[in-house]
């Protein structure tokens, strides 16, 4: 029977509470002590595990999860809402755009269902609505992500290049002309990798 050399090899997991590594049998974390009862409830919660920081000190981040996606998208759409100073991260553009999408989609998807039934320019004006209303957040993200990658906003206006250089482009390292580094902040308050 031929066996693949890794499959002996002990998986790990990050701990649900604190995100130290823990190995998949576990029943106690070594950090916080926290009780595992067993991996097949350890799974759902458990976190990838993280390497400790890089040379320079720095954690590596991991995605936000789809709370700290939504966080994102209200500080973009409340406390941010006409901020075209200081520079935005590539998860906070992507979480935004995904909850906006899935609102203006919302809306279109209610307008074809009720198309028969109501007056369709009263939908029509309700997605023009929601359109204007999105439309300053939309600009500003926009050029804090491009101050991010330490090009002046006005890139976005070159249509391909601003888009992609916004949506794929990693922000400088450390701060810039524009303001400091938005990934050395917390995802949300009081959230570091591996706290809860």
């Amino acid at each position: 029977m031929d066996t693949c050399r890794h499959q002996n090899e002990p998986r790990y997991l990050g701990c649900p509470r604190c995100g130290a590594k823990v190995a998949e049998g576990t029943r106690l974390c070594d950090k916080c002590g926290i009780s595992i009862h067993s991996p097949s409830l350890l799974l759902p919660k458990a976190r990838p595990w993280v390497e400790p920081p890089s040379a320079n000190g720095k954690t590596r981040r991991r995605w936000p999860t789809a709370k700290e996606s939504f966080e994102l998208f209200k500080t973009v759409f409340w406390e941010k809402y006409a901020v075209f100073r200081g520079r935005s991260r590539r998860a906070e553009f992507w979480s935004y755009w995904m909850f906006r999408g899935t609102f203006m989609s919302g809306i279109d998807r209610i307008g074809v269902m009720l198309a028969d039934r109501t007056n369709i320019l009263l939908l029509d004006w309700a997605g023009f609505v929601a359109f204007l209303v999105f439309l300053t957040p939309d600009i500003a993200l926009s050029v804090r992500r491009m101050h991010d990658t330490g090009k002046s906003g006005w890139h976005c206006l070159i249509p391909i290049y601003g888009l992609a250089r916004m949506m794929f482009v990693r922000g400088t390292v450390g701060p810039n002309r524009f303001g400091p580094d938005p990934k050395e902040e917390p995802l949300a308050a009081g959230d570091e990798l591996g706290q809860e």
